[in-house]
């Protein structure tokens, strides 16, 4: 049984599942971002000759592009249609990537990288501020992550052969096109669904259909909605710093390649269990229960996947870990618009999950080197544990509020 709070007729249960579906498309085509990146710079070190310091340079313009958007849109979130917003930026992610696409210019390279990152991040956004809309914001962003692994068990095949395209068409397509072809076509295919996405802006709607039962809120000060951020810095710095490493750990302890690859795949697979769990319990315990539960025990995954020395303990961790990411990810967004229904929390909390993707590895990297991958993995427990205390402390904080309430 529903709290009273998020109990809905018909009409706006339709009107539920529609900002579900919105948020699904967009966060499909944002996350795409991630998944293209590597066939990107396979494709530009192959076509382009470059060497590894440039072409990650010019994936760092890209990512750099990605974070810093979420970042610059989170003020302004909720003053914007989000169906307008991920109209352009898909119509910039086409662009860009037919740019880059046709040019053998280092500079112009980058700059379209670049414009791509920002075409990305925007649609990233949008997906984040349409999910504050939803009467159970966690349940929103579960079933758009979701979504968007159905897509990626897919499209990562279709990026692996589009070195064809060029070679088929070479007096059309430079040698390193066929990956920024295939991008701009999912692009080109996923914006109509744009559509799905609210024709006007949060604040218009809560202000003439929500408004009478939960109103538009703003962050509750400065504060709350920075310690909202570090909970995601905590999350992120402790799943990536460890993520990019579980390979070199697996070969390590004896599994070959091809073991590694069924072993993710399956984790992977096992971790819709993850979203499918948060979307079918949304608020039905409250938020900090999962939240902080989960952000422990994803702490807990962590350090055991580490502590594994054999096959079949890393299995077993391996999926718990990726179940628990899938399961926490929505809640931390949901916390977000606890604090601020408009979406610019949630926006910004985006942009801190993707410096968490980029950075994370850098540290895990470095520890790795000097320490080992135990000591990944005390970071990880260390940094979760963090997050969830802090997430605690957070909703006593909310809580506490006379207007404090679900959004």
């Amino acid at each position: 049984m529903l709290p009273a709070s998020i109990e809905v007729r018909a009409p706006e249960r339709r009107a539920e599942w529609a900002i579900y579906l919105g948020v699904a498309c967009a966060t499909t085509l944002g996350h795409a971002c991630l998944v293209a990146l590597p066939f990107e710079v396979g494709a530009i070190v192959d076509g382009l000759k470059l060497n590894a310091a440039q072409s990650g340079m010019l994936a760092t313009a890209q990512m750099a592009a990605y974070s810093l958007t979420n970042f610059v849109l989170a003020p302004f979130a909720g003053r914007w249609s989000t169906r307008r917003l991920g109209v352009a930026g898909s119509v910039l992610i086409i662009g860009s990537s037919v740019g880059a696409a046709e040019t053998a210019n280092l500079w112009a390279f980058g700059a379209w990288q670049a414009a791509a990152g920002m075409g990305f991040g925007l649609v990233f956004g949008c997906a984040n501020v349409a999910g504050c809309l939803a009467r159970i914001p966690e349940r929103a962003y579960a079933i758009g992550l979701g979504v968007s692994i159905f897509f990626y068990t897919a499209l990562p095949q279709a990026l692996a052969r589009t070195a064809a395209i060029a070679r088929g068409f070479p007096s059309v397509f430079l040698p390193h096109s066929g990956v920024f072809v295939a991008v701009a076509v999912f692009a080109t295919v996923m914006m109509p669904t744009m559509g799905f996405l609210p024709r006007r802006s949060t604040d218009e709607l809560r202000t003439a259909s929500l408004g009478a039962q939960t109103g538009a809120r703003g962050a509750s000060s400065p504060g709350i909605a920075a310690s909202a951020l570090l909970v995601m810095a905590l999350f992120a710095f402790g799943v990536f710093s460890l993520y990019a490493f579980i390979e070199r750990h697996a070969r390590g302890i004896g599994m070959t390649a091809a073991d590694v690859g069924s072993m993710f795949s399956a984790a992977f697979a096992v971790g819709l269990l993850g979203t499918i769990t948060s979307a079918s319990l949304g608020r039905r315990i409250g938020l900090a229960v999962p939240l902080v539960g989960g952000l422990a025990a994803q702490g807990i995954a962590c350090w055991l996947v580490a502590l594994s020395s054999d096959r079949g303990m890393l299995y077993a961790c391996a999926m718990a870990y990726m179940v628990l990411w899938y399961f926490v990810y929505p809640y931390i967004f949901g916390l977000g618009a606890k604090i601020d229904s408009l979406g610019r929390v949630s926006t910004a909390i985006g942009g801190v999950y993707l410096i968490g993707l980029s950075l994370g590895a850098s540290l895990g990297g470095l520890l790795f080197k000097q320490q080992g991958f135990l000591t990944v993995g005390w970071l990880a427990l260390i940094l979760c544990l963090a997050a969830a205390a802090l997430a605690w402390v957070l909703l006593k904080r909310l809580d506490a509020q006379p207007h404090a309430e679900a959004s």
